[in-house]
């Protein structure tokens, strides 16, 4: 029997579950009919027996009331803000400062000569995202962030290949890293919902870095209107996070032990998403314009065809948005 009990205690560690408080180890646990299996503690191999005359059973329904007041219901000591519906749609992202420089522009037309037929260009960018967007709040639970609160810095490289007058090829891969900062979290493992505030903790959040990469054959309409497709490829690294030790943060809720490697689970992510759309704009696809402030106009159906990573939802996404330029040198070209 002792032989089985240890044969489950290996798988449940390839399964990593995660910690409730313990009273016994491994070697002196003893695994009988009447009694449940042990639970991991992460780093110490500690085991605790659950007796099924403990466990304590609902005595009521739980009405749709009830779920949404559970996080400010006395006694359960979650202490957060009730489930409810976002309270708007409009808030402030995180804002993009970007520079473009062109490298290579081939294939351009001389004035009152029908363009070649073959064109291409190759742009270089840096593009930094200030920390401007709202972090998700610790105390409201399933709320939707606008921003990272932190600053990103981004490189990248984008290419056009256009054959004849009507078919194209777009293609762009950037590279980012994400500057670390400090904030509140409940620190505990990502399938639990609503975390307990007794794991409330001042962290610092350092995000890992990403790659983008993305391919867009177009069809020309006219020389402003085209519609397109989009292969989107994204992917990064795991996050890391460390408590920073600061006991002026909530210093009554510094009593029960978390493990910080709980917010790391998870935190990576790669997706592949294609899509479909429709773009007007007065800008060429060499970054030229013709107007002294050139506008695009653009709307795409997204779809997000495989992933992976604990934070990756598959989701159909549809997108409007509107780019306006100021010249500030240079002559119209």
């Amino acid at each position: 029997m002792l032989k089985d009990y240890r044969l489950f205690a290996r798988l449940l560690r390839k399964r990593t579950l995660h910690p409730v408080s313990s009273h016994c180890t491994d070697q002196d646990c003893h695994l009988s009919i009447k009694r449940i299996g042990c639970t991991r503690l992460r780093d110490g191999q500690h085991w605790t027996q659950l007796n099924r005359s403990n466990l304590v059973f609902a005595t009521d329904w739980l009405t749709e009331a009830a779920l949404f007041a559970l996080p400010t219901t006395n006694g359960i000591g979650i202490e957060g803000s009730p489930l409810q519906d976002i309270p708007g749609i409009w808030e402030l992202g995180d804002i993009e400062v970007s520079a473009l420089v062109r490298l290579l522009d081939g294939g351009r037309p001389s004035l009152g000569e029908p363009p070649p037929f073959l064109r291409y260009g190759l742009m270089g960018s840096v593009l930094v995202r200030l920390g401007t967007g709202k972090v998700d709040a610790h105390n409201i639970f399933l709320d939707l962030a606008t921003g990272d609160g932190q600053t990103d810095i981004e490189a990248g490289i984008s290419g056009f290949l256009g054959i004849g007058s009507r078919m194209g090829i777009r293609s762009s891969a950037r590279y980012g890293l994400q500057m670390p900062t400090t904030l509140m979290r409940r620190v505990a493992p990502p399938e639990i919902v609503m975390p307990l505030a007794a794991t409330l903790r001042e962290v610092q959040w350092s995000p890992a870095s990403y790659m983008r990469l993305e391919v867009e054959p177009s069809w020309n309409f006219s020389p402003q209107l085209y519609g397109f497709g989009t292969y989107h490829f994204y992917s990064k690294a795991m996050d890391s996070y460390e408590l920073t030790g600061n006991q002026n943060q909530n210093i009554a809720t510094q009593v029960a032990s978390v493990f910080v490697e709980d917010l790391q689970d998870e935190s990576s992510r790669t997706f592949h998403q294609l899509g479909v759309g429709l773009r007007y704009s007065t800008l060429n696809a060499l970054g030229s314009a013709s107007e002294q402030r050139p506008a695009e106009l653009h709307g795409r159906v997204i779809y997000t065809l495989a992933g992976s990573g604990g934070h990756t939802p598959i989701t159909t996404r549809v997108e409007f948005g509107i780019r306006l330029f100021q010249r500030f040198w240079g002559g119209v070209s």
